[in-house]
């Protein structure tokens, strides 16, 4: 069966999911960074930020079923500039394989901001 999370999802404070989010978050955040950078540097003369508090994640899906390390995870991310001021709202799509390779596959703005 497939197994896909389609609610919005932060983990526990302090508990082992949160530990997994946070490792999750720090390994794709290069990924998202430069999508976001190349999307922005049109519009922007400074570079915004984004962190794992400025990420949630959206959905999560196992499309090859049970126990493969095929997933595709769709997130929402606010990049910021300055001391937190939004500069936008955009989704991301991002895939990651057994082997390890990481591809965004898409970037979709949604919003810009002040939301």
């Amino acid at each position: 069966m497939k197994f896909m999370l389609t609610t919005p999802y932060n983990a526990p404070k302090h508990s082992q999911e949160e530990l997994y989010q946070d490792i999750l978050y720090s390994m794709l955040i290069p990924y998202i960074q430069k999508s976001v950078d190349d999307y922005y540097t049109k519009f922007l003369s400074i570079k915004p930020i984004v962190d794992p508090m400025s990420i949630d994640i959206l959905s999560v899906e196992r499309p090859n079923w049970y126990r493969t390390f095929y997933f595709v995870i769709k997130m929402k991310v606010m990049p910021y500039v300055g001391s937190h001021n939004t500069v936008g709202i955009d989704h991301i799509t991002i895939t990651v394989d057994g082997i390890g390779e990481v591809k965004v596959n898409d970037f979709e703005h949604i919003e810009d901001c002040p939301c």
